[in-house]
Order: C-alpha cells, then sequence, then structure tokens
C-alpha cells in the first residue's frame, strides 16, 4: 500500500499538475486504516499477477478525478490513432515505392522497343541508301559502257583528235556507216587562225576519209574576228580554207522566225565551266559577255534536230547505223539530239563523237549527256547492257500510258503524304526540284503506274508551288 501512496503523490495529468491531493491521500490512508482496501489487497498479494498495475487497483481508480479518466482515455485514443496514421503512411509510402518501381519497369520497356524500333528504321534506311546506290553504280556502269561506245567525248591537242577522228572513221568504214560532220563557228565567239586552223583540218580528215558516205554542216559566224572588216570578209576567209584542203563548199541562207525553229531562252543560256554550277543570264538582263551570248544564240535543240532530220530525209538507203562528229561541242546540244534520236528511233541508231582542245568544254559537255542519260534512266528510259549497248525503254511500247494523272498530289505535303521520298536533286531547269519516289504510295496502292514500274519522278516548280509529272 505504501509503494501505491508513493505513486500517487507522484502522478500528474498531461498539464503537469497533481491528480491527488494532500487532503485525498490523507483521506485514502484513512480509509485503509479504517480495513476499506484490505480484501483487495490480500487477493493482489495472494494472485501475485506479473502484469499488475497500480492504476487498476480500487483505491486509485475510485479516488482518480473524472476528468483525468477521461483525459486517460482520450491519451490512449490519440495514441491509437497516430499508431494507426503512422501505419498508414507506412502503407502509402510502400505503395507509391511499388509504383515508381513499375513506372521505371514499363519506362524501361518503352525504352528497349524505341531503341528496337530506331534499330529497324535505320536498318530499314540504310538497305534503302544502300540500294540506291547500287542502282546508282548500275547505272554508273552502264552510262559509262553507252558514253564510251555511243556518245564519246576527247579533249586534248590536235595530234590525238586526228588520232581519234583516224579509229572513228575506220570503224565506220568497218560497219558502212554514214557520218555527219558538224562544226558551229557560232560557239568560238571570234574565231582565231589557231581554232579556224585545226577545225578545218579536222573537218578535211574526217570527210576526206569518207567520200562518199560524209557530210559536213557548218553554222558561219556571227561576229567578225580581228583584223575583218565584216561578216563578208569573214566568211570569205573560211571559204579560203576550205578551199585550200579541195573542200566543195556550199552556202545556204536561211531567214528563219522563233515560231519555224523554237531557240532557247536567254534566262537558259550557259556558259561551260568546271564547276558544277553553271551560271545563267535572266531575260533583259544582260549578264553574258558578247562572245558567251553569241555562242548561245543558236543553242537548243531545234536546228540540229531539224538539219539531221533533213539529211537523212534525203538519204532514203541510209542504214540503221549513223554517225555524228561533233568539233564545236559547247552546251551539248547535238549530243543530246543524237542521245534523243537514239532513244526515240529504234529503226535508226546515232553514235557521237566530240572534240575539242577545251577541256572545260568537254568536261561540260559529258556531264550534261550523262545527267541526261541517268534522268532517262529513273524517268522510264533506262539503259539495258546489251552487246551494243542500245537505250531502249523500260516499260513495253505496248504497255498503255496513263493519259490523265487525275490521282497524283499537286502539292509538296499531298506528295510527302502519300509517297516516300528516295531522293531529291536539283532540276536542270532553275526552280525546280525532282523528287525521285516508288511507284507504290504508302498504303501499297499502285495508282497511275505501268505493271512494272518500280520508280515515279515528280518535277516541282516552286515558283508556284505545285507539281509537274514526267
Amino acid at each position: 500500500m505504501g509503494a501505491t501512496i508513493e505513486e500517487m503523490r507522484k502522478f500528474r495529468d498531461p498539464s503537469n499538475a497533481l491528480c491527488f491531493s494532500t487532503e485525498k491521500i490523507k483521506e485514502i490512508i484513512n480509509h485503509y486504516i479504517e480495513g476499506d482496501f484490505h480484501d483487495e489487497l490480500k487477493g493482489t498479494i495472494s494472485l501475485m499477477d506479473p502484469n499488475f498495475k497500480i492504476e487498476s487497483m480500487a483505491c486509485w481508480r475510485e479516488n482518480l478525478p473524472q476528468c483525468q479518466k477521461m483525459d486517460v482515455v482520450e491519451g490512449q485514443l490519440a495514441k491509437a490513432d497516430g499508431e494507426i496514421e503512422k501505419m498508414q503512411k507506412d502503407h502509402n509510402k510502400l505503395l507509391f515505392e511499388a509504383d515508381s518501381l513499375a513506372l521505371a519497369r514499363d519506362a524501361s520497356q518503352l525504352a528497349s522497343l524505341y531503341r528496337q524500333q530506331q534499330q529497324g528504321e535505320r536498318a530499314n534506311r540504310l538497305a534503302k541508301v544502300a540500294h540506291l546506290k547500287e542502282q546508282n553504280s548500275i547505272g554508273a556502269s552502264c552510262i559509262s559502257t553507252y558514253m564510251a561506245e555511243k556518245s564519246k567525248h576527247v579533249a586534248g591537242p590536235l595530234s590525238d583528235l586526228k588520232d581519234e577522228i583516224a579509229k572513228y572513221t575506220s570503224k565506220l568504214c568497218a560497219d558502212d556507216s554514214p557520218l555527219i560532220v558538224w562544226l558551229d563557228f557560232m560557239k568560238f565567239g571570234r574565231t582565231t587562225n589557231i581554232d579556224l586552223n585545226n577545225v578545218v583540218a579536222m573537218l578535211s580528215q574526217a570527210l576526206t576519209s569518207m567520200p562518199e558516205k560524209s557530210v559536213g554542216f557548218a553554222v558561219a559566224p556571227n561576229l567578225v574576228s580581228e583584223r575583218r572588216s565584216g561578216l563578208n570578209a569573214e566568211l570569205r576567209r573560211i571559204e579560203d580554207k576550205l578551199e585550200a584542203k579541195s573542200l566543195k563548199f556550199e552556202a545556204v541562207f536561211l531567214r528563219s522566225t522563233r515560231p519555224l525553229l523554237p531557240w532557247t531562252p536567254e534566262s537558259q543560256y550557259v556558259v561551260p565551266s568546271a564547276k558544277d554550277a553553271l551560271p545563267s543570264a535572266a531575260e533583259g538582263n544582260r549578264a553574258l559577255s558578247e562572245l558567251q551570248e553569241s555562242a548561245q544564240l543558236l543553242t537548243g535543240d531545234a536546228l540540229p534536230m531539224a538539219v539531221i532530220e533533213a539529211l537523212l530525209a534525203e538519204s532514203p538507203k541510209v542504214g540503221e547505223k549513223i554517225a555524228v562528229l561533233n568539233l564545236s561541242p559547247y552546251d551539248a546540244c547535238v549530243e543530246l539530239v543524237a542521245l534523243k534520236w537514239h532513244m526515240d528511233n529504234p529503226d535508226r541508231r546515232i553514235r557521237s563523237l566530240s572534240l575539242s582542245t577545251d577541256m572545260t568544254v568537254v568536261g561540260h559537255t559529258e556531264k550534261t549527256v550523262a545527267l541526261a542519260l541517268m534522268e532517262a534512266r529513273f524517268c522510264g528510259s533506262g539503259i539495258v547492257p546489251e552487246d551494243d549497248s542500245k537505250i531502249v525503254p523500260a516499260e513495253d511500247e505496248k504497255s498503255p500510258a496513263p493519259a490523265m494523272w487525275t490521282s497524283e498530289p499537286e502539292t509538296i505535303p499531298a506528295l510527302l503524304d502519300k509517297y516516300l521520298v528516295e531522293s531529291k536533286f536539283p532540276g536542270k531547269i532553275p526552280g525546280t526540284t525532282l523528287y525521285l519516289t516508288l511507284a507504290e504510295d504508302r498504303g501499297g496502292h499502285r495508282e497511275q503506274a505501268l505493271p512494272n514500274q518500280k520508280w515515279k519522278l515528280f518535277m516541282v516548280l516552286w515558283l508556284v508551288d505545285s507539281l509537274n509529272f514526267l
């Protein structure tokens, strides 16, 4: 009982106030002396309960203030609520960590799938690039073979050019092929004595090697060279050179307007250069020198085509193999006419040889013809590596061609949405871009295409932001 009294003296409420007053303790002691708590004490001692608490004794419970009892109960409830809240927080923390781990796992899987997709797309791009390179290599090989046999270009000193003429004419004599020699003095600007002597010497060698199956066509200059009083004197100078080589010369005067022979507009004039980008002059804006403009006055394929057609029309017995020797290469017009004739006339094939002492001019002409061949390869006329290296249409000529392009895109966004662009490159005409696509659209459908067609080529005119179809 003494221990209980001591705990009562020390026991305090949450506000640090004594729960049992001194008077209350004296009253409890008096009740003990009177024997009120003897039975409880004897029962507690006889039980020897190890979980015994002083707060469970009747003297404690009956004398503890009622407010303190409520405070004890509320304190226990608050403690229980605190424990429950703590466990709930721990539970929420565990759930958050589990969700974070699951999210990290999902992100890792997405990253893995994305890497796999990127690797697949990269592999597809590499495969397409490799395919295009292979096709370009095949095309370049075919073009190289064709140009070596059907459109040869040679630049060098006069002696080397004469050797080429000798080999060329001997092969023509063996094949019994006629020869057309093309010479345009306008391409020289003001013809110097060296240029005149060189071209007349080559012209004489070619014509005398095949006197019965050769003809020469020369375009008179329109600029007077030095030490000459006028065009008549310039023409007389050329006649004297030809007569000195025992060549028969007949002058033909032609007065023509643009509707008869459509000349190339001034905006498309070019100047042979070692660079890839060729300068051009705008219509009405004189950006070329007098010599450069003179060389382009008769540019285009209209005059060479008209002359060749007229010569062949007057010779119905001419065979299927025809040769053209160009002694004044400049803008590749004669060579492109021979190429076009070679492709459009299966009964008559024209081969050409271009000779000049100017490396820049020959290089420009050769690159222009090679580019035209590459465009023909992708535009539907390819090179078939046969024994004679003929250029034939890629599809059967009897295959029906679409008459209208009703379902093709008319703007660049529509083109990119419908087709997968394999390659694009600038066109020869300023302000144009060529887009190379598969014949099938992104959905695998084939519209406006021949049965075996693989490619489509779209020409974009940036000035009007629309598409023209080839």
